[in-house]
Parts: C-alpha cells; structure tokens; sequence
C-alpha cells in the first residue's frame, strides 16, 4: 500500500525508504520551525469539500489545529460540527481561533453523554448531541491524562478520570465516524479499569480496523522528547492497511535543535498586555541556582544545591531543576514549564525559565493562534502543556484521508507561501 507523510502544505513523501528517514525528520523540523513563526491564519478553500470533525476534550484546540492544517494539504474545508470541554477558559480560546469553522461548542461535563462510567453507550444527553453533529468524518479526543501519568503518584491506574477514555470510542461508534483518534499518556494502557482494551474491542466489533502505537514528537520533526499514545480506528482501511500505514513513519529521531524553534524568541520583550510572553517569578533560592547553570556551564543541577527532598536520598529526577540546552530537543512540555522544580525547563542562554510563547512553539503552535482570552499566566501554562502537538495530528490525519476516500493527489516540495528550495532532500 502506499502511504505517505506531510512536511508541509503541498509536500509529501510516498514510500518512504528507512535510509531517507532522517532526512525527511530533518525537512519536517524545518518545515514546522518556519510554519511556527507564521502570524496570518492560513486559508481554505471555501470552495473544497468539508471534513467534518467532533473534537471532545477539546482544551484549545490542539487537535482541531492538527484537523486544520490537515486540510490544507488535502484541499479540504474544515467544519468543526461539535467541540466540547469542561474548562470555560480553554472554550473560551477554541472559540477565538476557531469561529469560523465552528458549529457548536459546549462546556459540557463529558462524562454526562455516556450512560455510566467507562460506557461504551451514549446516554440521552449524549444521543441528542450524536443526533444534532449528523454526518461525522473525524471524531478526535484528548481525554483527561493526569489520571494515567506516571507523574500522578496519589491515585495512577484508578483515577476516575481514566473512565473518561471511552467517551470519544462511544460517540464515534454513535455517530458512525469514518476515523476515530484518541491520544493519551503511555501508561493509559496500564490502567486499573483496561479501558485501552475495552475500546479495542468495542471498535473491532463495530466494523473499524484498529491500531495503537506510541508517537514521539521528535519522529514528527518537533523539538521535545514527547511520547504519547494513539489509538487509531477506521472504517476506511483494513487492519493490514493501518499497520502498513503507520509503519512508515520512522522511529529514529534525528538531532532536531530547540533554538531553531524558540531562537528568534531569546530577547523578546515582556509584552504585559499578552500573557504569551510573561516571564514566571523566580524565588530568590532558585535565581542563585539558575546562577549557578550558568556561571559554570552546567546542565544538570548538583545535588547538594537542590532541596533537601533530593540531597537525602537518592533519586532519578535529574532533569528537575535543569537548564535545556540549544542544541537538543526539550523534555516533554507540561503545565509546569513555568517552574524550575517541576522539570528542565530553564532557558538555554537566558537566565529565566521559557515563557509561554516558547513554549507554545514547542508545542508546534504557529504564532498566529492565539491565548488572548486566557487571564491567568497558570491556566495558561497548563492549557499549553495539556495540548496536543498539532503537528503530530495534522500528519496522522493527512495519511488517514490521503487514500481512496479522499482522492487529492499531492505534489510539489513547497512550503504555504509557496517557496520549494527549503525543501530539498539533499
């Protein structure tokens, strides 16, 4: 079968051969690290046939971003019929930046439109929303992580959050999507209640080809050591069709740069008016430790400068208090970028830590989405390390509607203003 990747708007690659693959990492990095600098909205065409998405756990939209730059590769106009969340705030951001693709948004309590905990059943909140969305192409979710994540030490594995996982299988099996994506943390397979398996199941008994595999950002040319899980099921493809697909994605990641990502963002102004740019306040113990990184070019934080938790006992958190380096990817973005003793996350030259517009960017959003409606500098950082990285979803979906379902051959090396010469494999 053929497959093939997205680097940019109009590139793609078909039959990708294990000896072009950092190559092709090489040119993705590149892509996104120009995309991201980006400040006017890319445009659809108007004119194209619709994709029509359901975005549930939506946060800002990460997804939905994927869904988006997804149609500009396929020529495909993005209609978002349903995006629901919980968080106001976060709805609140979804709705700036996607309004005029939007037919519905709701701050919903997700768990109200199955019939119970862990149902793969909508109850009749959710059999009205099913009703009112009518065709569904896409039903793409993020639901809550912090339950499965190997971070969360007091209630991992029996979180009720983690029952929120079949949420998105029970309206994509309503609804009769074409594709169904649900993006996790890794260990969501490990839970107590086999909500991984219990989807499985329940999606091969409606008719859907199914796999699961973990995405790390770095194969999807971004800069950060972000490992996620995906469960993809269609009713557009057959398992061997899936697997195949998914295959060509390679798996050894190149040396993607952070600077070439945040770089031009090193001495940017602290803009009070846009929370993106606002820098965290540093107690005065950690600015000696960020000193310290500095004045003796180190990475990693001795353990007899950290706190008292780690200079006793032993431990494995060596990253915690670190600085990132330029050359090198950064660790997983999460909502504790802000906060020297929740990661690596000082700046490589600055001595601060990254600020949100760094790292959005991270994360793969362009420049032109916007935080604006946020007012906390905290929900800001944690709508931001909760997303997810747009890039990795707009090439899942390309390849999924590459096929025969959507006929849009593709062509050309050129990026979305057009110009080809960056793109030359060499």
């Amino acid at each position: 079968m053929t497959s093939s990747i997205l680097l940019s708007h109009k590139l793609t690659f078909h039959d990708i051969e294990k000896q072009q693959a950092k190559a092709m990492q090489t040119l993705a990095s590149r892509y996104w690290s120009i995309e991201c600098r980006k400040v006017d909205w890319p445009k659809l065409n108007t004119a194209a046939p619709e994709l029509r998405v359901v975005d549930l756990f939506a946060g800002c939209g990460g997804l939905t971003l994927g869904a988006l730059i997804a149609c500009l590769q396929l020529d495909r106009k993005l209609r978002v019929v349903l995006a629901a969340d919980v968080w106001s705030d976060a709805n609140d951001v979804y709705q700036t930046n996607f309004h005029s693709v939007l037919d519905t948004i709701s701050t919903l309590d997700l768990s109200l439109i199955v019939k119970g905990p862990e149902s793969l059943y909508l109850s009749n909140l959710g059999l009205k929303l099913a009703d009112a969305a009518g065709l569904v192409d896409v039903v793409v979710a993020g639901p809550p992580c912090q339950g499965h994540s190997d971070l969360n030490n007091s209630s991992r594995r029996d979180d009720p959050r983690n029952m929120l996982y079949t949420v998105p299988v029970a309206f994509g099996l309503q609804t009769k999507a074409k594709v169904i994506v649900v993006e996790n943390v890794p260990s969501v397979i490990h839970a107590t209640s086999q909500v991984v398996t219990a989807a499985l199941e329940a999606l091969s008994a409606g008719g859907y080809s199914v796999v699961q595999f973990l995405a790390d950002a770095q194969d999807f040319g971004l800069p950060q050591t972000r490992k996620r899980h995906f469960l993809i099921a269609s009713r557009m493809h057959t398992g061997e069709e899936l697997g195949q697909l998914f295959a060509k994605i390679p798996r050894r990641p190149n040396n993607i740069r952070l600077w070439d990502f945040i770089g031009d963002l090193e001495t940017e102004s602290e803009d009070l008016a846009h929370f993106s740019s606002r820098r965290s306040k540093i107690s005065l113990r950690n600015q000696q430790r960020i000193m310290f990184l500095f004045a003796s070019n180190r990475f990693d934080l001795p353990n007899h400068l950290r706190p008292p938790c780690h200079r006793e006992k032993q431990h494995s958190y060596r990253s915690m208090y670190g600085r990132l380096q330029a050359d090198l990817p950064a660790q997983t973005i999460t909502s504790g970028f802000g906060s020297m003793g929740q990661g690596r996350f000082v700046h490589p030259t600055q001595r601060r830590m990254i600020t949100p517009h760094e790292a959005a960017r991270i994360q793969g959003f362009p420049d032109y989405f916007k935080f604006a409606p946020i007012k906390k500098l905290t929900a800001l950082r944690e709508m931001i390390g909760n997303a997810v990285a747009p890039p990795i979803a707009a090439v899942l979906l390309t390849m999924l509607f590459e096929g025969p379902a959507f006929p849009n051959p593709l062509s050309g090396l050129q990026d979305s203003s057009g110009s080809s010469d960056i793109f030359q494999l060499r």
